[in-house]
Formats: structure tokens, sequence, C-alpha cells
């Protein structure tokens, strides 16, 4: 949803992204900050639907990441 104010001025707000830029900055974001790491958690909604990835939920009490494992490493 794109929202501008009436008079059509949009200088004043903030550069938009495109999903995939937005994508690539933060994966690049995130690989160089942090590397490899482990994370500590709990499992939950797991689903191996027919393309045989998994899909599933990495949670503490605090936050919940989703993941994915592709096919050809699940196997």
């Amino acid at each position: 949803m794109n929202v501008e104010s009436d008079s059509g001025d949009t200088s004043g707000n903030a550069h938009e992204f495109s999903v995939s830029e937005l994508s690539f900055a933060l994966k690049r974001t995130v690989e160089e900050n942090f590397g490899y790491v482990r994370v500590k958690g709990e499992l939950g909604r797991v689903s191996r639907p027919a393309s045989g990835h998994l899909y599933l939920d990495l949670k503490d009490d605090k936050a919940v990441l989703n993941a994915v494992i592709w096919k050809g490493v699940a196997s």
C-alpha cells in the first residue's frame, strides 16, 4: 500500500525499497555482522509438505524466527 499526503508531496518520506532490495540488504547485513551462528530455542509448527522442504519456527519466550530447510539439505 502506498500512502501519500493530499498534496502528493513525498519528499519528507523515507526511501522506498522494493521487496527484493530490502530482502537483499537485510541478508547482506546479517551475513556481514553475524557470519555463522548457532541459535538456541524451541521448535514450533514444523511441517514437511510434498515439496520436501521443512518449514518451522524457532522461538523463545520473546521472539519467533520463521525458517526453511531446503529439500536438498533436509534429505
